[in-house]
């Protein structure tokens, strides 16, 4: 019962955020980089971002980058129609952000293979072709090579189309605003702005997801890269040395040499309200130290936890590092706060597990905590779950 609730709220949620953008009619900014390559720019009315994606135009078919959202799936077509007549054979997706793949059974249903990293399918999206660290997909004269990389989720990839000098950084860059670094932090970003780098030069077309309302900014350069490099790490170290002397994020956000920092960026005073939330998903990723806890008893902690009620969850140990996940629902990375406490990284709340030990100190159940008006209640509902034995009927 509780199971079916949570998917009702679930679907009331989709419908009024579907109601939101789909009042608006779609709007294309289409450029042309050469005869196989458009990069395409939506204009998102009543927002403060616009939301960029690309074809590249192969011998007998066309690679959609990044699918967009379902209920402009139809003006997308006819975008598309406007340049070429063959159809859309692939799509692959930056990552897990809802309009980098709400249409991929849109046009997986008319013929389309999708593509996506592997870690995608933990989350609540459709596709069909999962790949681990490289892609590489031969379009006529020009090839797409997607790279994994740990910048802003855990299935984020960077998209690199050689021949005609473009990146799709997507959600890993913001060349208006700070990029949500995701679970790996300032480590993370980087790994994915220098790869960019590595392959950019100066000619580079480099895009991000979300981008500027000034049309000029739409798209970058390597310069812009190299600039917003450097406000990022000075965002990040500065957010370490106010935090190290105890300062919480709300006086972060006051700190005079903090706002030189970020006023550098053009939507400083559009996203100025949100820099609380960011610092403290930046203080959760970079500068809260973990409890220390060896291999041995890391392992402990892995398994399946089940309740008829609260569903199913895995704990698993990768890299030295636990996560929690299900497929189709939710992927976490954990933090240690204590033996029992568990944080999920950089969600921005205090949402986190706590575990249970029997007497001979095995791990036998979590409760999930949640406050109550956490987005991440609708994936992993509150409540106790028991560790499967080894061999349990699943």
């Amino acid at each position: 019962m509780k199971q079916k609730f949570v998917l009702f709220m679930m679907l009331l949620c989709s419908l009024a955020s579907m109601r939101t953008f789909a009042a608006d009619k779609a709007e294309y900014v289409p450029y042309k980089v050469n005869d196989q390559v458009y990069l395409f720019t939506q204009i998102w009315h009543g927002s403060d971002n616009n939301i960029n994606f690309g074809i590249v135009i192969g011998d007998d078919g066309v690679l959609l980058i990044n699918s967009m959202m379902a209920y402009h799936a139809d003006a997308l077509v006819a975008e598309v129609e406007k340049i070429t007549d063959k159809p859309i054979k692939f799509v692959i997706n930056s990552d897990s952000d809802p309009y980098n793949h709400h249409s991929n059974r849109y046009f997986a249903d008319r013929g389309a293979t999708i593509f996506s990293q592997q870690n995608f399918k933990y989350v609540n999206g459709y596709s069909q072709v999962l790949f681990s660290d490289k892609l590489t997909l031969p379009m006529g004269m020009e090839t797409m090579v997607a790279y994994h990389t740990p910048a802003h989720t855990l299935n984020h990839v960077l998209i690199h189309l050689p021949k005609s000098n473009v990146i799709f950084l997507s959600d890993a860059f913001k060349p208006h605003w700070v990029a949500p670094t995701g679970p790996n932090g300032l480590k993370g970003y980087l790994a994915a702005v220098d790869m960019a780098l590595a392959l950019a030069d100066d000619k580079t077309l480099i895009l991000s997801g979300n981008t500027s309302k000034t049309p000029a900014n739409y798209f970058s350069n390597k310069a812009g890269l190299l600039k917003a490099r450097k406000i990022h790490i000075d965002f990040t170290q500065r957010i370490g040395e106010l935090h190290k002397k105890g300062l919480d994020a709300k006086a972060i956000t006051e700190d005079k040499k903090f706002i030189e920092i970020v006023s550098q960026l053009e939507n400083y005073e559009v996203f100025k309200g949100h820099n609380e939330s960011q610092i403290i998903t930046m203080i959760d990723s970079d500068f809260t130290k973990p409890y220390a806890l060896t291999a041995e008893q890391k392992r402990g902690y892995v398994g399946r936890y089940s309740s008829q009620d609260n569903g199913v969850l895995e704990i698993v140990l990768e890299n030295d590092k636990l996560y929690t996940r299900q497929v189709g629902k939710f992927h976490f990375e954990l933090t240690p706060l204590s033996k029992t406490k568990f944080d999920l990284k950089a969600n921005r709340r205090s949402d986190h597990l706590v575990f249970e030990f029997d007497a001979s100190g095995a791990v036998v159940a979590v409760s999930v905590k949640m406050e109550k008006k956490s987005w991440y209640r609708h994936v992993l509902p509150t409540g106790k779950r028991v560790k499967e034995s080894r061999g349990q009927t699943r």
